[in-house]
């Protein structure tokens, strides 16, 4: 009975983000949203490039009945288009206090004097101003993917670090006590020999632990296939011992990667959305011809700590083409809803409705 209601869960994710709207028209890569609380809107940050500058936008939902969604004009973030600047990777959280935060991945220079940073910028009035750059981490190793998250008072910053440039990759976490004015060192880590561990996405589950999913090559694929993981934290995040593949593709050939996750309403239901090329025409390279699809578990009530389920095959999100990047949210204004957004072959970004 209860595959039976995760299976019709998973059709009606599918089926309900058929028609979609529009989040930010081109360029707009790289979508990554917030949830509105109380009287400040939902919003989301893209990257949105210029000739003369690398830059990190932000989106508000301008009419919520309408669900109508455009850029503010503010830029989050800006760096100007030389040296290889590379400004990308935003995301955004809302702080107890109201206050925004937005970290990114901020790296420039070339060759041996090339710094791979993670950069975070606070804005008290809503994103209308953002103030000075803190650097997270900073080195000569490529750091990416941030993805924040307040617990107890506390910031954390989970993102993928590299070990050496181009080998393995780990996900590792920094914390702040102060808002996100300072920051301490890695004070956990998911390693995987052999993988790439990237584009962590973490959620509270109703146990109070914490799950976190990202790509990697852990699984059945190869160095250079991605598959979808999860881990699990009883300790708030400082050890991750519960581990498995989320989703892997049939065909070896295939990827899946670039994951998030979100608890629905009544914190049973676990649903995570990625990227994936399976049935991809052939012969296109990752991550062109990927698609958006979701898997979900749920909780098991009489023992919240055994492993997640995510065995049933997953659902394709029918984005109308080719879709990247996903991210989702739970969105407290829909009931049992969650929200996808994704960026098009096109270089638009767009955004669905979902349910639980």
């Amino acid at each position: 009975m209860r595959r039976a209601v995760r299976a019709l869960a998973l059709l009606l994710l599918a089926s309900a983000a058929s028609s979609f709207t529009s989040l930010a028209p081109p360029p707009a890569f790289y979508p990554r949203l917030l949830g509105s609380a109380g009287a400040a809107p939902a919003l989301a940050v893209v990257e949105s490039p210029t000739a003369d500058a690398r830059r990190l936008v932000l989106v508000a939902r301008t009419d919520a009945r309408a669900d109508t969604w455009a850029p503010t004009g503010a830029v989050v973030a800006a760096a100007p288009s030389a040296n290889s600047t590379d400004l990308a990777n935003g995301f955004l959280l809302r702080l107890a206090d109201g206050r925004l935060l937005c970290a990114y991945r901020h790296h420039d220079g070339a060759g041996a004097a090339r710094v791979f940073r993670i950069a975070l910028v606070a804005s008290a009035d809503g994103g209308a101003s953002w103030g000075a750059e803190t650097v997270v981490a900073a080195g000569p190793t490529g750091v990416w993917e941030p993805f924040l998250l307040e617990r107890g008072g506390r910031v954390h910053v989970f993102y993928a670090a590299e070990l050496t440039n181009g080998g393995e990759q780990d996900i590792v976490r920094r914390s702040s006590d102060d808002g996100g004015a300072t920051w301490s060192a890695v004070d956990a880590r998911v390693h995987t020999a052999g993988s790439r561990n990237g584009m962590p996405g973490v959620a509270a589950l109703a146990d109070g632990s914490l799950f976190a999913v990202f790509e990697g090559f852990w699984g059945p694929a190869g160095w250079g296939h991605f598959t979808v993981n999860g881990a699990r934290s009883f300790d708030g995040g400082a050890t991750w011992p519960q581990r498995g593949v989320v989703h892997a593709p049939a065909d070896s050939g295939a990827n899946a990667g670039s994951p998030q996750v979100a608890v629905c309403a009544g914190a049973q239901t676990v649903v995570v959305v990625f990227m994936s090329s399976e049935a991809a025409r052939r012969g296109a390279a990752w991550p062109d011809g990927a698609h958006v699809a979701v898997v979900s578990a749920t909780l098991d009530a009489r023992n919240a700590s055994a492993p997640l389920d995510f065995s049933l095959p997953p659902a394709t999100v029918p984005t109308g083409g080719d879709a990247l990047w996903p991210s989702l949210f739970a969105d407290a204004a829909r009931a049992g809803a969650t929200r996808a957004a994704w960026q098009t072959a096109a270089g638009a970004a767009e955004l669905g409705d979902t349910v639980c």
